[in-house]
């Protein structure tokens, strides 16, 4: 089956437990949503990846698939498999992996790490080892899958790491590097952002609203002004600034706000330089 004959752009296989539902859920979402960079269209690089197929049910106790699945999965580019340390356990998520590699396409398996470690979570038959080294040096290194991970770091917000674990799996299925895709996307955001200048901020529901535009001649003349982002109608960004454009802080200490639009507006406040979410 070729890649351009293919049904779908890919299979997800999970499985059906509260977390592992959420994030395939959000990963197809994320995906088939997603519109390719005009950079990367130019290019020849489709505008959207396609259709994406999960299945939401799973026979526990079966090792075997239905006619319907396996012709799902004879009919996706690539297999996507999110890893838990329960993913292991599914009867139903290894008999997918093994259908996938006995049709030879073990190299287009990609992996979603979730929770745990690759020890822990990633099934048997998506763990390798080699031996590198020479002599007493010799040491047993573990291959496992591309793909991208999620599990939570100290550095990192989930939404970047959603967008980074996206834009990762979304470089394979497009068929383009990540670093092509990273540069694309923000050389979008750029053109697409928006900066204005006022004497004020308030907030409208929740969401920062400049008062008193400004000019560049007059922002060269003040001790500090409000630097807004806007990108497709939206505030992204707002930052205290002074006339070199160095971030100043005011009496709350607070010299950064950006904002992320979900269910509801979260506000993610920078106090020296270190994120808070407010």
């Amino acid at each position: 089956m070729s890649l351009q004959a293919s049904r779908y752009s890919a299979f997800v296989s999970y499985r059906r437990l509260p977390k592992d539902n959420y994030w395939a859920e959000w990963l197809v979402a994320s995906l088939s949503d997603f519109e390719t960079p005009k950079a990367l269209t130019l290019q020849g690089t489709p505008e959207k990846i396609g259709r994406l197929f999960r299945d939401d049910n799973e026979i526990a106790a079966s090792s075997d698939l239905s006619g319907e699945l396996k012709a799902a999965l004879w009919d996706s580019s690539y297999l996507i498999v999110v890893c838990s340390p329960e993913t292991p356990k599914s009867n139903w998520v290894r008999a997918e992996i093994a259908l996938f590699q006995h049709w030879g396409r073990a190299d287009r398996i990609l992996a979603l790490l979730i929770e745990g470690g690759p020890e822990d979570s990633y099934p048997e038959l998506l763990r390798q080892y080699r031996m590198v080294g020479e002599g007493r040096e010799t040491v047993m290194e573990l291959i496992v899958p591309a793909g991208a991970d999620v599990t939570p770091r100290q550095n990192k917000t989930e939404q970047e790491l959603k967008e980074l674990a996206r834009n990762r799996i979304l470089s394979t299925l497009l068929r383009c590097s990540f670093a092509q895709l990273r540069e694309s996307l923000e050389e979008e955001r750029r053109s697409e952002t928006v900066i204005k200048y006022f004497h004020d901020m308030v907030r409208r529901r929740g969401i920062p609203e400049g008062v008193g535009e400004l000019t560049a001649q007059q922002v060269s003349h003040r001790e500090y002004s409000y630097q807004f982002e806007i990108r497709a109608g939206r505030v992204q960004r707002v930052r205290r600034v002074d006339s070199h454009g160095i971030l100043r802080e005011g009496g709350d200490e607070i010299a950064q706000w950006d904002v992320t639009y979900a269910r509801r507006e979260r506000w993610r406040r920078w106090i020296n330089g270190t994120g808070t979410v407010g």
